[in-house]
């Protein structure tokens, strides 16, 4: 899965990021319309996130099943981070990307700039 947000947003704690734009979604294990990826077999996955923030400051982090795995943090203007993981998960856990702390302020694909932000999963191997 590739996903990225294209337009410029501002978040609030807690939010869902919900990436607008799907460059690859096979097996259609990502859900649009929740931001939401479910797995849909056990096995090691990798997942990461990007990000470039605008005006303000972006703390994101990759959740798996509601429970905190890495953060990335972005100082304005246009500062970039990433995180990654490699976890061993079930069948239909959920993983998601969430605004940590303090809201997020994410950059689009204005002013020449492109795929500033999203997020990143497969299935490394199959248990």
């Amino acid at each position: 899965m590739h996903l990225k947000g294209d337009q410029q947003t501002t978040l609030n704690t807690g939010d869902i990021v919900i990436y607008n734009e799907v460059l690859t979604n096979i097996g259609n294990a990502y859900n649009k319309s929740n931001g939401l990826f479910m797995t849909p077999k056990a096995g090691t996955y990798f997942f990461t996130l990007y990000l470039m923030t605008t005006d303000g400051y972006s703390h994101l982090a990759i959740y798996v099943n509601n429970e905190i795995q890495c953060t990335a943090f972005g100082e304005p203007p246009h500062g970039v981070a990433s995180c990654s993981i490699i976890r061993e998960l079930q069948v239909d856990d959920v993983v998601s990307v969430r605004v940590f702390r303090d809201g997020a302020s994410l950059h689009g694909d204005q002013d020449g700039w492109k795929y500033q932000n999203g997020f990143v999963g497969f299935l490394y191997q199959a248990s």
